[in-house]
C-alpha cells in the first residue's frame, strides 16, 4: 500500500459495501484502480508459485491437506489487523479470581500461597483478597516485591501481629511516614517512646472491606479491561474447590456455577410452608458443610499416651483373670515398664487386658486444628484407630481440651485396645447432627402448627405488616434487681421499653451491662409472671455456652430459681463454666436431698464402677432420671439454655409457660461473719450447697422433740 489514501479510504468506507473497486462505489480514481490492480497481480503471481511448489512435492495426506488448505485460506482472506491475538499467559502473581496482574493492586495469601487483587467484581460485598480470607479463614498477607513497600508481610510493629482484621495505621507527626499497629498495642508500650506517635489517630488497613488504597492500589482502566468476569457464586465454588484440590481452577467448577443454586431467602414469605421451602434446603446445606468439615479434620501418626486405673505409667500387672490361662508351662509376665520403655511389637503371649472390667482409659494426645469453622471441643466423639487392628475402632469422648490442642478422651475398658502402643495412631472427630436435625424438626413445626407460637412472632418472621400492640404490664418504679448492680439511665431505659413490647433488640458495645440488664429484665418478667398467674417460667437461650453460663449466673444472682439446661451428652464435661455447675439439671437432680436422689445416685455409681446394668436396673435409672428431671424443670422460674439445647426433649414439659408452685425450700445456712473474736469457738459444720437443692421436698422427721 504505497499510496496512503488507499487505506485511509478502506477504513472510512463502511463495511457493507463491495469496497472502492466495486459498482455500487461510484466512479474509481485512477489512483486506487492502479494499485488495485498492481495488488491483485503480486496475488497471481504468489499463487502461481505456490501451485508449482505442489506439484513439484510429494501428495500430502488428508490431515495435511486440509491444515494447508486451511492455513491459506488464513493467509489470505484475513486481515492480520482483525487477527484475534492468543491469551496471554498470567503472570504467577495474577489474582486466582480475576487474573488482574498489577503488582501494585495484588496482595499474597501467606496460607495458601494464592495472590489477590484489591478490587470488587460482580456482586461481591468485599474485594477479591478479603473475600479470600474471610472464606479461607486466613489472616496474614504479603505485598509484592514490586509495589511500593516492596515484599513486607504485614505486622504489628510492637507485638509482630499479622492478623490484618486487628492492624491498623498511624501516621508520624514529624515525618511522612505510618507505623502499622494492632489495635490492642497499649500507650505505654516501650517500643513507642522513640516514636511521635498519637494512637487515638488509629485507623484500620482495612475499611468498607478493601484494604486502604494507599497501601494496595484499587484495580482501574486497562486492569479492568483485561480482568476475567467472576461472579461471587464462582467464588465461593472456587473456595470450596481449593479445600479439596489446591490447583482447581474455573474449568472444575464450571458445572456447579451453571446449576441453579437454592433459592435466596425473600423479605416476606406467603406463609410458613414459604419460609419452610426456602430455609430447609439451606440447612441441609449447611449441614453437608459441617459435615464435610468435621469429617476432614483427620489426623494421622499422632502419638497417645495411655492413663487409667489399671494400667497407667506405674501401674502394676492386671489381675489373673486377665492374665495367661494357667498351667505349669505358662510363665506370668513381668511388670509392664512405662509406655516410654515398652516394646513397639509385644510378644504374642502377652494377652492381658488393659484394665478391669467397668474401668475407662483416657487416652491423651495433641489434636491442634488451625483455622477451622468448627473446632473439636468438650462432649465431642473421636475415633482412634492403629495399624496394627485393622478392624479395630475405638470411640471416644472428649472431656478436657486446653488451648494448647492437649485432649483428653474416655474410652471405654476393652481387650482389644491396643494400649501398648503410643505412636502411630490416627484420630478421627464424629460429626454430630443432632442440632441440625433439631433445626428441621423446629421449621416442620412451625409450619404445621401455627400455633407454635404467637399470632405477633407468627406475622413478624414472616415479613408482614403487623401493628405494634403494646403489653399492658406494670413497670415497677424500682427497676433495679436484688443483687445486681444498680443500672443507670440508658439501661433503666431499656429495661423499661422491654417489659412494653412483644418483641425488642438491645445494641450496645462490650462492656456496656447488656448481661447485667438481661438479668433485670428476666428477673421482672418472672415476678410479674409469678403475681399474675400464680406461677410463670421464663426461657432464656443464648448462641453459645459461655454466654448462658454468664446470663445463668447474673439470673441466680437475684434470687430466682434457675435451671441451666446443658446437653445429656456433656453432663459429664467441662462444657459448663465451674461457676455454673450447681445450676446445671444434673447436678440438682443427682444431689437432690429425697430418697429417689439416692436411689439415683446408687444405680449410676453402680454403672460408672461396672459399666453393666442388669434391664431393670436400666429400666428404673431411666425412670428415676425423667421424674427428677422434670419436677426440677417444672419447679423452675428461669430455664437457661442454648438456642439448639432448647429443642430438647426434656423441655416438652416446660413449654407451656408454666410453672408448678415452688417446693418448699430447705433452710440454708447463714454464712460465718468475716471477723470474729479470737476466742470464739470455731462455727460447726456447714452443709455444702451442693448437697442439696432448692426445689428439695423436706423429710420428716422421726422424732419431733428430737
Amino acid at each position: 500500500m504505497a499510496d496512503p489514501r488507499l487505506g485511509a479510504e478502506w477504513t472510512a468506507r463502511p463495511a457493507a459495501g463491495p469496497g472502492p473497486l466495486g459498482d455500487s462505489g461510484g466512479a474509481a480514481d485512477p489512483d486506487l484502480q492502479s494499485a488495485a490492480d498492481a495488488l491483485t497481480e503480486r496475488f497471481h503471481r504468489e499463487m502461481k508459485v505456490v501451485h508449482e511448489d505442489e506439484d513439484d512435492a510429494e501428495p500430502p495426506s488428508d490431515d495435511d491437506e486440509s491444515s494447508s488448505t486451511t492455513e491459506s485460506e488464513g493467509d489470505v482472506g484475513e486481515n492480520p489487523a482483525e487477527e484475534e491475538a492468543e491469551p496471554e499467559p498470567l503472570a504467577e502473581w495474577a489474582c486466582a479470581y480475576c487474573g488482574v496482574q498489577n503488582p501494585s493492586c495484588v496482595v499474597k495469601c501467606v496460607k495458601t500461597g494464592k495472590w489477590f487483587c484489591n478490587g470488587r467484581q460482580q456482586g461481591s460485598s468485599a474485594s477479591c483478597a478479603i473475600f479470600h480470607l474471610v472464606k479461607s479463614k486466613c489472616k496474614e498477607v504479603q505485598l509484592h516485591a514490586d509495589s511500593a513497600l516492596g515484599d513486607t508481610v504485614l505486622e504489628c510493629y510492637v507485638t509482630g501481629n499479622r492478623n490484618v482484621f486487628s492492624l491498623g495505621f498511624v501516621p508520624l507527626r514529624s515525618d511522612n511516614t505510618v507505623v502499622v499497629l494492632s489495635r490492642t498495642v497499649q500507650p505505654g508500650a516501650p517500643e513507642l517512646r522513640h516514636l511521635d506517635v498519637d494512637l487515638g489517630l488509629w485507623e484500620a488497613i482495612i475499611a468498607d472491606r478493601q484494604f486502604v488504597p494507599w497501601l494496595v492500589q484499587v484495580p482501574q482502566g486497562e486492569d479492568l479491561e483485561r480482568a476475567r468476569v467472576i461472579g461471587q457464586r464462582q467464588m465461593a465454588l472456587l473456595e470450596e474447590a481449593w479445600s479439596q484440590n489446591p490447583n482447581a481452577g474455573l474449568g472444575d467448577v464450571g458445572e456447579k456455577a451453571a446449576a441453579e443454586g437454592p433459592e435466596r431467602v425473600a423479605l416476606r414469605y406467603q406463609d410458613a410452608y414459604h419460609y419452610q421451602n426456602i430455609y430447609g434446603p439451606l440447612l441441609r446445606l449447611e449441614a453437608d458443610f459441617d459435615r464435610q468439615i468435621a469429617e476432614g479434620q483427620r489426623k494421622e501418626g499422632i502419638e497417645v499416651t495411655w492413663e487409667g486405673e489399671q494400667w497407667g505409667p506405674l501401674a502394676p500387672p492386671p489381675p489373673a483373670p486377665c492374665g495367661p490361662p494357667p498351667g505349669p508351662a505358662a510363665a506370668s509376665p513381668p511388670n509392664p515398664p512405662p509406655h516410654q520403655d515398652r516394646p513397639i511389637h509385644p510378644p504374642a503371649t502377652d494377652r492381658r487386658c488393659p484394665a478391669a472390667l467397668g474401668s475407662k482409659l483416657i487416652a491423651v494426645f495433641q489434636f491442634p486444628i488451625e483455622d477451622a469453622d468448627i473446632k473439636l471441643g468438650v462432649g465431642d466423639e473421636v475415633i482412634l484407630r492403629h495399624p496394627s487392628r485393622p478392624g479395630w475402632e475405638g470411640k471416644g469422648k472428649v472431656v478436657c481440651m486446653d488451648p494448647f490442642g492437649r485432649v483428653e478422651a474416655v474410652l471405654p475398658a476393652s481387650r482389644d485396645i491396643p494400649s501398648h502402643f503410643s505412636s502411630m495412631f490416627t484420630v478421627e472427630r464424629v460429626w454430630n447432627d443432632t442440632s441440625f436435625q433439631r433445626m428441621q424438626s423446629a421449621l416442620t413445626r412451625f409450619a404445621v402448627n401455627e400455633a407454635s407460637v404467637s399470632g405477633y412472632i407468627y406475622l413478624k418472621i414472616l415479613g408482614h405488616d403487623v401493628p405494634e400492640k403494646p403489653i399492658r404490664a406494670e413497670v415497677p418504679e424500682q427497676i433495679n434487681a436484688p443483687g445486681l448492680p444498680r443500672l443507670n439511665q440508658s439501661q433503666g431505659d431499656a429495661v423499661r421499653a422491654v417489659l412494653r413490647q412483644p418483641l425488642a433488640l438491645i445494641q450496645g458495645p462490650p462492656g456496656t451491662g447488656k448481661t447485667v440488664t438481661s438479668a433485670t429484665i428476666v428477673y421482672h418478667l418472672a415476678t410479674q409472671g409469678r403475681a399474675e398467674r400464680g406461677g410463670g417460667q421464663v426461657l432464656v437461650t443464648a448462641p453459645s455456652n459461655v454466654a448462658v453460663d454468664h446470663l445463668a449466673e447474673k439470673i441466680a444472682q437475684t434470687g430466682l430459681r434457675v435451671v441451666r439446661l446443658c446437653a445429656r451428652a456433656r453432663e459429664d464435661t467441662e462444657v459448663v463454666s465451674a461457676s455454673a455447675v450447681s445450676l446445671t439439671l444434673h447436678h440438682q437432680v443427682r444431689n437432690a436431698d429425697v430418697p429417689e436422689a439416692f436411689r439415683l445416685r446408687t444405680l449410676l455409681k453402680l454403672k460408672e464402677d461396672t459399666s453393666v446394668l442388669t434391664e431393670r436396673d436400666a429400666r428404673e435409672m431411666v425412670k428415676l432420671r425423667g421424674k427428677l428431671e422434670a419436677e426440677a424443670l417444672n419447679a423452675a422460674e428461669v430455664i437457661c439454655c442454648t438456642c439448639s439445647g432448647a429443642g430438647d426433649p426434656r423441655m416438652q414439659g416446660a413449654r407451656a409457660g408454666r410453672a408448678t408452685p415452688p417446693l418448699p425450700l430447705p433452710e440454708r445456712p447463714r454464712p460465718p461473719t468475716r471477723r470474729q473474736h479470737p476466742t470464739a469457738r470455731p462455727p460447726p459444720p456447714q452443709v455444702a450447697s451442693s448437697a442439696r437443692c432448692w426445689w428439695t421436698r423436706p423429710r420428716r422427721r422421726a422424732n419431733p422433740s428430737a
